[in-house]
């Protein structure tokens, strides 16, 4: 976007940042750290959003998860009645894979999945698992995350 240089600057600082900050969609995105049921609450969607800031990923989310909160958007899922997706990275936290869900993101070069239980079936499909509760993982990932922008 080029800004009208015989315009207030003021405004167009103030719309630059504004379209900066804009919400990726999941289905333009070349990253994405989707939420599933399994984060507990729509509010501990706010790590998910912390750590895409740190990497410009997008926020998605699974049917579980916008089936029962609705702060959380139809927009945001992915899956077979969601958005189908094809990310360098999908991160997957808390999600257990329905079949649903994995029809929409399985086509993802690297998938990474954090869950507390072993034998969720996302871990079928997924490249790196971590078995753990995302209260767990997430702030050592967001630290890894971090490191790895900063070199």
């Amino acid at each position: 976007m080029t800004i009208n240089k015989t315009s207030d600057v003021g405004i167009a600082v103030k719309e630059a940042i504004s379209k900066a900050n804009e919400k990726l969609d999941v289905a333009e995105a070349e990253m994405i750290i989707s939420g599933g049921r399994g984060m507990g609450s729509p509010d501990n969607f706010s790590y998910l959003y912390e750590i895409s800031e740190v990497v410009g990923a997008a926020v998605g989310a699974s049917r579980a998860a916008v089936d029962t909160w609705e702060d959380i958007p139809h927009s945001m899922q992915v899956g077979q009645t969601g958005k189908t997706v094809t990310p360098k990275l999908y991160i997957a936290v808390g999600i257990s894979g329905a079949i649903q869900h994995l029809a929409g993101m399985r086509t993802s070069k690297y998938i990474v999945a954090i869950n507390k239980d072993p034998d969720a079936p996302i871990f079928g499909v997924a490249d790196y698992g971590v078995v753990s509760s995302w209260e767990d993982a997430l702030p050592v990932l967001k630290k890894e995350l971090e490191k790895l922008v900063l070199d």
